[in-house]
């Protein structure tokens, strides 16, 4: 049987005096030795909304917490 896993991601902003900030994250794939930029966020869990799952995501990854989602 097929497994089918939905995945959230999050394009944050971050709004600084000299313009505006995307915050990316790398992943290390070590057996093909390298490094990945990507944006934060991971599966969304059977019982979660696309809006929970962004937040945990991006507290579990970044550390930050989530203002608004648009």
């Amino acid at each position: 049987m097929t497994m089918i896993h939905i995945n959230a991601r999050a394009i944050i902003e971050r709004h600084t005096a000299t313009g505006t900030e995307i915050v990316l994250q790398t992943r290390s794939r070590a057996h093909e030795g390298v490094k990945q930029l990507e944006l934060p966020g991971g599966r969304i869990e059977p019982y979660e909304s696309l809006f929970h799952a962004l937040r945990r995501e991006v507290r579990e990854e970044t550390g930050l917490d989530v203002e608004s989602i648009q």
